[in-house]
């Protein structure tokens, strides 16, 4: 599991979002690349997709892009995108695509940065951001977030405080590879430092949590 992966898996315990995610679902991660995230979270039917997908033997990954899933219309009860959508121009034609996939009711749970996170320098962030992530965008704002939504979904939007463990990104990543249970034991740290100031204000300072029910008739 890379760092990046971890982190997003220990967010996900802490907002609990795996109460989602339940055992008899169908669920379908886009990006998932080495369907670490689907391993650890047990649930009979899954199924990853992502650009450059690594293979495991005991989870279906396919290579395709979020713009044209190739399932069927209704299948999934469950989607997720974790740090997908500012990669991707037709962020629009994503959402279209998850709408047509998931079973009435059914949940698109994703993240993405904040467009006016301002914790990492100007320089240091674009190189970051459009250099060695390959975004299309340095993010959103929870008002264009909600633009590519219909009203065909009910949202719920979570402001994510990444400022500490921002701030630690490289120093974290250089202990990552010496020492994966010690930077695991310093991210759950983070987490719940994190998960306190996240309570306490909404803040520009890292990352947005959609979790977006489909309410069509």
């Amino acid at each position: 599991m890379r760092y990046g992966t971890y982190y997003r898996y220990a967010l996900i315990k802490k907002l609990r979002l795996t109460k989602y995610i339940r055992l008899l679902d169908n669920w379908l991660d886009i990006g998932c690349y080495d369907g670490a995230i689907l391993q650890a979270i047990d649930v009979l039917k899954k199924v990853g997709v992502d650009l450059d997908p690594i293979k495991r033997q005991n989870i279906p990954i396919l290579k395709a892009v979020a713009e044209y899933l190739p399932f069927q219309n209704k299948v999934f009860k469950i989607i997720t995108a974790f740090d997908v959508l500012e990669h991707i121009k037709n962020d629009r034609q994503v959402i279209s695509q998850v709408k047509g996939k998931l079973k009435k009711g059914g949940i698109f749970i994703f993240t993405v940065p904040h467009k006016y996170e301002k914790i990492i320098p100007r320089l240091i962030k674009n190189w970051l951001v459009f250099h060695r992530w390959k975004h299309i965008r340095l993010g959103y704002t929870e008002k264009e977030l909600v633009s590519l939504f219909s009203n065909e979904w009910k949202l719920k939007i979570v402001h994510w405080d990444t400022r500490i463990s921002s701030l630690l990104y490289f120093p974290l990543q250089l202990i990552w590879k010496f020492s994966q249970e010690f930077a695991k034991r310093i991210i759950n740290m983070l987490i719940q430092i994190e998960f306190i100031r996240t309570k306490k204000s909404s803040s520009h300072h890292g990352h947005l949590v959609v979790i977006a029910r489909k309410i069509e008739k």
